[in-house]
């Protein structure tokens, strides 16, 4: 018995690491923008 075709396996894959690139990215987005307003901040 199988517990998952490669197909799925694969395609399960592909989107785990598009979300690690988007996540990647909002989180550098989110520490420059929590830098900047620190640095805002009289």
């Amino acid at each position: 018995m199988e517990s998952m075709p490669d197909e799925e396996a694969s395609r399960l894959a592909e989107r785990a690491e598009a979300w690690s690139w988007l996540v990647d990215i909002l989180g550098q987005m989110l520490i420059a923008l929590l830098e900047a307003l620190w640095r805002a901040m009289p």
